[in-house]
């Protein structure tokens, strides 16, 4: 992003780069299943941003390989798409479940052995796929199927977390796939490695502290006369309905 940034002209030395975070108390890793297959699972959000047409072709060719087990959990654009265009073939190795509620992402992450994550080209520099922490927090590798030159690829590279492969090389995710499905050690090993950096760079407390170093260490206070009860009763009474407090 700072580098898109920079070729429109902003000065890099206005620009700070501060990396996104999960909660590690809220995500833990839990055992890797048990279950003789491959887990594959996409978390979150599936939407025009995510290369949707790598995977699907990928799972069209290991279709009917009981070695694998590919779950969707959540909603969006492409997932929506997807599932449909699952709906009209016969794809025994993929499910769709919903959203997962965040007291149970630790549950719901740790039911698989590797963290799909995919990106279009065209958005490096303009999204950075979140969902790379969470699967990091878990304890589980990440599987990237987006541009070598986006952020999530950095993260793979520097800490031995995962796997990249370019989007469209429908062959080369097939054979990475294949790998894994026979090394249970490489994936337990990058998952390792994803908890260790995660706790040493991407968790909250660390990610809010980055910020708070950019903005000079200021943290929130209560003010000094703060409304009383009955006063704050009446201000909600007597405000619009279409308004909402929390």
């Amino acid at each position: 992003m700072k580098e898109r940034l920079v070729r429109k002209g902003i000065a890099a030395e206005k620009i700070h780069v501060k990396e996104n975070w999960a909660n590690g108390t809220q995500i833990r890793p839990i055992p890797f299943p048990d279950n003789g297959r491959l887990n594959v699972l996409y978390s979150g959000n599936f939407g025009l941003a995510h290369d949707v047409t790598t995977i699907l072709e990928g799972i069209k060719i290991l279709r009917q390989d009981r070695r694998f087990r590919f779950v969707f959990a959540g909603g969006g654009a492409n997932r929506s798409a997807l599932q449909k265009l699952c709906g009209e073939e016969d794809f025994p190795t993929v499910h769709f479940d919903p959203y997962c509620e965040p007291g149970g992402l630790s549950a719901s992450l740790g039911a698989c052995d590797v963290g799909l994550v995919t990106q279009l080209p065209q958005t490096a520099g303009s999204v950075v796929p979140s969902k790379v922490y969470g699967i990091m927090a878990a304890g589980r590798p990440v599987l990237y199927v987006g541009p070598k030159n986006a952020t999530p690829c950095g993260v793979i590279e520097r800490f031995g977390c995962g796997w990249q492969v370019d989007p469209g090389d429908t062959a080369a995710l097939v054979r990475l796939l294949q790998r894994l499905a026979d090394d249970s050690g490489a994936v337990a090993e990058a998952g390792a490695n994803a908890r260790l950096a995660f706790e040493q760079h991407y968790d909250r407390r660390i990610g809010a502290q980055r910020i708070l170093d950019v903005i000079g260490g200021v943290t929130p206070t209560r003010p000094a006369s703060p409304m009383p009860c009955q006063a704050a009763q009446e201000a909600v009474n007597g405000s619009s309905s279409n308004e909402e407090f929390a």
